[in-house]
């Protein structure tokens, strides 16, 4: 993985420092807190930090860009970061009861006048690097939130994601029979 990211600083137009992260920090038991708090807060880095994931292999370019569109343009008086979410707009219930809507008026209410829910679904974070240094995290105090649409915020966190992903992948590159694709 080193080997790819220095070919590419290599190749790229503008600066692109690697930093390979020590193992510790790599494991799926270390937490996110710890591994920004221990290890990326210490980094002597400074200017406009992108925290991207590669476990949302969906994520596009011009999604990326659009992201970054609202950070150049961000009322840094109301927002201190960009944080990619998703909407949910459906009937939620917590603990046995509707979580996000009103059944009294109405039972059941239109759910595209349900007051929608952002899901932080961690594809981007934009942010000065001072503010998560600041903050020993990779979102502020006074996010943005940069709506993605359809499989953009696609996150792979179990097999069947990563499955439903090459069927995806598979499917937009003309791979997959056309019984597999009524499916998708």
């Amino acid at each position: 993985m080193v080997q790819i990211a220095n070919e590419l600083a290599e190749e790229l137009p503008v600066r692109l420092d690697v930093v390979r992260r020590p193992d510790r920090y790599g494991r799926a038991t270390t937490s996110m807190e710890s591994f920004i708090r221990d290890y990326v807060s210490t980094l002597d880095v400074s200017g406009t930090m992108l925290w991207a994931h590669v476990t949302h292999p969906l994520m596009t370019g011009e999604a990326y860009e659009r992201v970054l569109r609202m950070w150049r343009g961000l009322d840094r008086k109301r927002f201190d970061s960009v944080v990619t979410t998703t909407r949910l707009q459906e009937f939620v219930w917590k603990d046995g009861l509707p979580f996000n809507y009103d059944p009294v008026p109405e039972r059941w209410p239109r759910s595209q006048d349900l007051h929608p829910l952002q899901i932080i679904n961690h594809a981007a974070y934009v942010l000065d690097f001072d503010t998560l240094q600041l903050l020993g995290d990779r979102m502020g105090q006074r996010p943005r939130f940069a709506e993605l649409k359809g499989h953009e915020a696609m996150d792979i966190d179990w097999p069947e994601d990563f499955d439903l992903a090459d069927e995806i992948v598979s499917a937009r590159r003309g791979l997959v029979s056309d019984s597999a694709r009524t499916v998708l």
